[in-house]
């Protein structure tokens, strides 16, 4: 934002939520920074799901 506060909008199954509270902000930040961990590489990625779709579409 303009006054470098930070919002941020996260979708469910449910509905769309706009978040803007600090306790709000550090846990979406933490959680991202999890996933972030836990992802595999955009070329792991990929050979992934070359190996996937060969070993069960071809």
């Amino acid at each position: 934002m303009e006054d470098r506060s930070e919002v941020a909008y996260v979708e469910t199954a449910v509905r769309g939520l706009t978040m803007s509270g600090r306790d709000e902000m550090a846990k979406l930040s933490e959680s991202l920074a999890s996933l972030r961990a836990s992802a595999l590489s955009v070329r792991h990625s990929q050979e992934l799901i070359r190996r996937t779709v060969e070993e069960r579409w071809t």
